[in-house]
């Protein structure tokens, strides 16, 4: 299972901010730039489910996946799955949105 999940103070008052930094981001497809204000503007429901994203923005499951990976390859999301000390078992991947560009490595 995946949970895409956004940083606190993205959305306030009910306004998106969308960072210019992200308008300015030459290295994104005008389509995966799409996908990220998005991402951006529904930020406000804490997380959600990438069928139901995909479904709510008819967008097939190769070009999500091919967009996603766009986004994770230049730091605008970050992929994260904890792990269990204990039990040596990996949790649910988390796919965060950053309000900033994130460096490679950095989460």
């Amino acid at each position: 299972m995946v949970a895409i999940r956004f940083e606190p103070g993205l959305v306030q008052d009910s306004v998106v901010k969308i960072s210019k930094e992200i308008t300015e981001a030459s290295s994104l497809s005008v389509e995966a730039l799409g996908l990220l204000c998005y991402l951006t503007h529904y930020a406000e429901t804490g997380h959600f489910e990438p069928e139901d994203l995909r479904a709510a923005i008819n967008l097939g499951r190769d070009k999500y996946n091919r967009l996603m990976r766009e986004l994770l390859t230049s730091g605008w999301v970050i992929r994260h799955q904890p792990r269990d000390h204990s039990t040596k078992t990996f949790g649910a991947i988390e796919l965060h949105v950053c309000r900033t560009l994130k460096a490679k490595g950095e989460a």
